[in-house]
């Protein structure tokens, strides 16, 4: 399911994306996703996993690039770099594996 289908279909049934992953709700409100700032994360992890010739299976790339979002949303509102920040990320990937 492409990820703007999923995020309307949890607005309209007034559901989080979290809980339509995960089963489980944060009892928090969840902020929208930004579907270009996830699109341009998502872009930027399956480059950097091509480089470093890895591999991940949906789920565990599902985990990484939404820790990779919440990432680059506090950096961003840091005034970070986004791109600087997933690759540190996929780093601890390369480093863990």
């Amino acid at each position: 399911m492409p990820l703007h289908a999923a995020a309307t279909m949890c607005h309209t049934a007034g559901c989080s994306l979290d809980w339509l992953v995960t089963g489980i709700e944060t009892g928090k409100q969840a902020q929208p996703v930004n579907l270009d700032e996830m699109q341009n994360v998502i872009e930027i992890v399956l480059t950097e996993l091509q480089l470093m010739d890895k591999r991940l299976m949906p789920p565990e790339l599902a985990r990484l690039c939404t820790v990779v979002y919440e990432l680059v949303l506090t950096s961003r509102a840091e005034g970070g770099d986004r791109a600087r920040i997933a690759r540190q990320a996929l780093k601890l990937v390369g480093n863990g594996t």
